[in-house]
């Protein structure tokens, strides 16, 4: 599940997102999360698009489409990640 609440100058996306789209610079802190409690890895498809760190934050760098993924145990979520 992607977890979280809105603050200033970054997006933090609710439960069960698919998509979203930011600006150039904006981020977007996705959280995958399991009852077992262990953390997810994170991959960009297209890291000249927008990029994302170890704990899901996402930064938006050039207009574009790329995919975000999650993975924990085997099970992969993905956000489909739109720059304008």
């Amino acid at each position: 599940d992607v977890l979280g609440s809105r603050g200033l100058g970054d997006v933090y996306k609710d439960s069960n997102y698919t998509s979203a789209s930011l600006s150039r610079n904006q981020t977007l802190l996705l959280t995958a999360k399991v009852s077992s409690g262990k953390k997810a890895t994170w991959k960009s498809q297209k890291k000249s698009v927008a990029t994302v760190n170890s704990r899901g934050k996402v930064t938006a760098i050039k207009r574009g489409t790329t995919k975000i993924r999650a993975s924990i145990d085997g099970v992969t979520k993905e956000c489909t990640i739109t720059v304008l």
